[in-house]
């Protein structure tokens, strides 16, 4: 049995052009039975926006601070990233958050029933 896990320490899946694609080779590669973890940046509301990234960002200036708060507008939501699941062929991962900066996913295929 194929088990694969991906975990981003470097958030990318926000600066694909094509995400769907990316998520349905992932699904490809591991197989019905593999797992699948996948974890990324999550964007914050309008109204939190800019003191999110003010407080997260802190440590940053110049061209990193800017890098840092477009990374945070390129980011999806957690109903983004349910709708992007939907699209493709991990229909069914559950998406989770951790803390108020991150979300991803698993599809953990040896649980499937």
């Amino acid at each position: 049995m194929l088990v694969l896990t991906l975990c981003s320490r470097i958030p990318v899946l926000h600066h694909l052009s094509n995400p769907v694609v990316v998520l349905n080779e992932m699904a490809r590669v591991a197989k019905s039975e593999g797992v699948i973890l996948l974890r990324d940046l999550r964007r914050p509301s309008r109204l939190a926006f800019p003191l999110h990234v003010r407080w997260h960002g802190r440590c940053y200036s110049g061209l990193m601070y800017q890098l840092f708060r477009d990374s945070v507008r390129a980011s999806y939501t957690g109903k983004e990233l349910t709708e992007l699941l939907h699209q493709s062929a991990l229909h069914g991962a559950r998406v989770f958050y951790r803390g108020r900066t991150h979300l991803g996913f698993i599809r953990d295929g040896r649980r499937a029933s």
